[in-house]
């Protein structure tokens, strides 16, 4: 049930800590998108996107999972930072040709 329930609060994403401006400019977007159906899949996307976020720990059973859960997001810190940075580069660079 806990996992549901916090599934269900990262995927309306406004209902946690927004640690990321991501959260403000899906909710833009689904109001930019100018139909209900496109919006609808932003916000979906959205969801989905921060709902499988919860994967990884499921395999985490003990206290010994969780410490190599932990362990390997570390690993994985400034790569994915590098890979987030640069897919919001290729996002803005959509957005600016879509305007244009």
């Amino acid at each position: 049930m806990y996992g549901v329930a916090f599934g269900a609060q990262l995927g309306t994403g406004l209902a946690t800590i927004v640690t990321s401006a991501a959260i403000y400019a899906a909710a833009l977007g689904t109001v930019l998108c100018g139909s209900a159906a496109s919006g609808l899949a932003v916000g979906g996307a959205l969801g989905v996107t921060r709902a499988v976020s919860l994967l990884p720990a499921g395999r985490a059973r003990d206290t010994a999972g969780l410490v190599r859960l932990h362990q390997g997001l570390a690993r994985w810190r400034s790569p994915a930072g590098w890979l987030v940075v640069a897919a919001e580069a290729v996002a803005i660079g959509v957005v600016i040709g879509g305007l244009g």
